[in-house]
């Protein structure tokens, strides 16, 4: 059973360490651009992944700092262990980066950009056709978000507030 339990950390682990370099890729993409159109293109899905890692590593951090501390048992939760440190302090990276909704309506924001908003939905498209095919459910979850995306734009400013945290998970 403990074996599953890491193994699970482990996946969330690189899960989150895997999006942080993509979104650090697409720095690099931003100042390798041939041109001002294709920098202006990076720049917004670069803005776009951005926030999305923000929010989804940040959130994902108590739970594997939780796993983590609970694996290590009674030695875990001891003031003595740096794990009860990194679970006590897990909570605080959400907040020094910005809120979960902080983050959500940056998305908004950067969608809703009359510039920046088709540029950074064209990066997510491109980077979801580049996985389509991989896997029937990954495929499944690109359809449901691309018809969300597509509903977020004729939805009421309202409505957008609340489907943000959700479109956010979804794009993680």
């Amino acid at each position: 059973l403990m074996q599953h339990v890491l193994t699970d950390v482990a996946v969330e682990v690189e899960a989150a360490t895997w999006l942080a370099m993509r979104t650090a890729a697409t720095f690099d993409a931003v100042e390798s651009a041939a041109t001002d159109e294709q920098k202006h293109a990076e720049a917004a899905f670069s803005r776009l992944c951005t926030a999305v890692a923000k929010m989804m590593i940040t959130k994902q951090y108590p739970g594997v700092a939780y796993e983590c501390m609970e694996a290590l048992g009674g030695n875990g939760y001891i003031e003595d262990h740096p794990a009860a440190r990194l679970f006590r302090q897990s909570p605080l990276n959400s907040i020094w980066e910005g809120s979960g909704n902080v983050v959500a309506l940056d998305v908004l924001r950067t969608l809703a950009h009359p510039h920046d908003g088709p540029a950074a939905i064209a990066g997510l498209l491109k980077e979801m056709d580049s996985a389509a095919g991989m896997d029937a459910r990954l495929d499944a979850h690109f359809a449901a978000l691309k018809a969300e995306l597509s509903q977020l734009q004729r939805a009421t400013p309202d409505e957008q507030q609340v489907a943000a945290r959700g479109l956010v998970n979804g794009i993680a």
